[in-house]
């Protein structure tokens, strides 16, 4: 009885602990990238259409495709933004014409093989899907 009460109590931890390590994303470089890290408030400049270039270098941020989980929860995480909201800000940004969104991606793969092919290209993942020939500029969750 004591082992069961004790499984009970501690699967909802492990999930909560599970979720947590699944909502690490990691906002990505190619391993040849000139930029070396990120601030948190470089990365919601430049995922927010306010940064262009990052010590000097030009950069082009990546997204996933708008109705994708991860894009949620980067924008969520990065910016305290929902998906509305992520488009309400785009829409007033494309009319005035003072930014352009980042450049969609069709999937994971996708955006693995543009980040590590480019050296000027910005994205993110999952945390624990980030490959190797790439390099972690920041980790939010």
């Amino acid at each position: 009885m004591k082992r069961l009460l004790a499984l009970l109590v501690s699967l909802p931890l492990a999930l909560i602990t599970q979720s947590a390590l699944a909502e690490r994303i990691a906002i990505i470089a190619g391993e040849q990238a000139p930029v070396s890290n990120l601030t948190l408030t470089e990365a919601q400049q430049l995922f927010s259409g306010q940064l262009r270039s990052v010590d000097g270098h030009a950069v082009e941020a990546l997204d996933m495709p708008g109705n994708d989980n991860l894009r949620n929860a980067f924008y969520q995480q990065l910016l305290g933004r929902n998906a509305d909201q992520m488009r309400a800000h785009w829409a007033r940004l494309i009319f005035t014409g003072k930014a352009k969104p980042p450049r969609e991606v069709a999937h994971s793969d996708e955006m693995r093989a543009q980040v590590t092919r480019s050296n000027n290209m910005i994205g993110y993942l999952p945390a624990d899907k980030v490959p190797a020939n790439a390099k972690v500029l920041l980790i939010i969750n």
